[in-house]
C-alpha cells in the first residue's frame, strides 16, 4: 500500500515519526518528522480535531490548522520514554492515583519549560493511551487507537 492510501484510509492528512539524533556534546536532541514511507507497525495513533465547546477557541482553531495525524505507537513510546524520562507503565503507576499537585509538582523536574500548567495532565493521558489504549481529549484534539485493517 503507497503512503497516501495508508493516510486515506485513516483519515489522516499526515504521518508522523519519532526521529531522535545523539549530537557531537553526547546530548539528545529528539522530536517529530514527517513520514515518507509507512512503518511496519500494526497501532497507531490517530490524533484529529476536536468539536468539542470545552476547549479554547485558539486550541480548536489550532488542531483544525494541524488536521489529522497518524504516528505509530511506538513512536509515541519512544517520544515518551525522551521526553519524561520514564516508561509509560512506570509513569502510570507513580502518578495515576497521586493527587494531581503531585504529578504537577514532579513535573517543574521533568520539563522545566513546561508552558502550560496541565502539560503534566498531558502525559498522564498519553502514557494510558500507551499502555491501556485508552482515547482521550485535550487541548483541541482527540487521541485514539488506529489499527489498519490489512
Amino acid at each position: 500500500m503507497e503512503l497516501s492510501s495508508f493516510l486515506k484510509a485513516g483519515r489522516a492528512n499526515t504521518l508522523y515519526c519519532y526521529s531522535e539524533n545523539i549530537l557531537d556534546n553526547g546530548s539528545k536532541e529528539y522530536g517529530w518528522t514527517i513520514g515518507t514511507s509507512i512503518p511496519s507497525d500494526s497501532v497507531f495513533v490517530i490524533s484529529s480535531p476536536s468539536r468539542s465547546k470545552k476547549f479554547s477557541q485558539s486550541d480548536l482553531d489550532r488542531s483544525k490548522e494541524h488536521g489529522s495525524n497518524l504516528t505509530s505507537l511506538s513512536d509515541y513510546r519512544k517520544f515518551f520514554v525522551s521526553f519524561t524520562g520514564h516508561e509509560p507503565e512506570v509513569f502510570l503507576n507513580k502518578y495515576k492515583d497521586a493527587h494531581i499537585d503531585v504529578l504537577r509538582g514532579d513535573w517543574a523536574s521533568i520539563n522545566k519549560n513546561a508552558i502550560r500548567e496541565d502539560e503534566s495532565d498531558f502525559y498522564l493521558n498519553l502514557a494510558d493511551l500507551i499502555v491501556s489504549r485508552k482515547k482521550f481529549s485535550m487541548y483541541g484534539r482527540i487521541f485514539k487507537i488506529y489499527e489498519p485493517k490489512t
